[in-house]
């Protein structure tokens, strides 16, 4: 159950930022926290590896 939820998450993550198309050099935030960088494959990166431990952690707790 947790691991659909996970996936259905990280789906949607991909999905609205793809969706967010930016021009070159246009610079980004992330929606989460003040992390900025060029483009929306850094910020994607950036919500990989610094929030998807979190959700995964807090998706957990409620399954408990």
């Amino acid at each position: 159950m947790a691991q659909r939820t996970v996936e259905a998450a990280d789906r949607t993550v991909a999905e609205e930022t793809n969706a967010r198309t930016t021009t070159p050099g246009e610079r980004r935030t992330c929606p989460l926290c003040a992390f900025a960088a060029d483009g929306d494959g850094g910020i994607y990166d950036h919500l990989q590896a610094s929030h998807r431990k979190s959700a995964l952690s807090r998706l957990v707790a409620d399954e408990l």
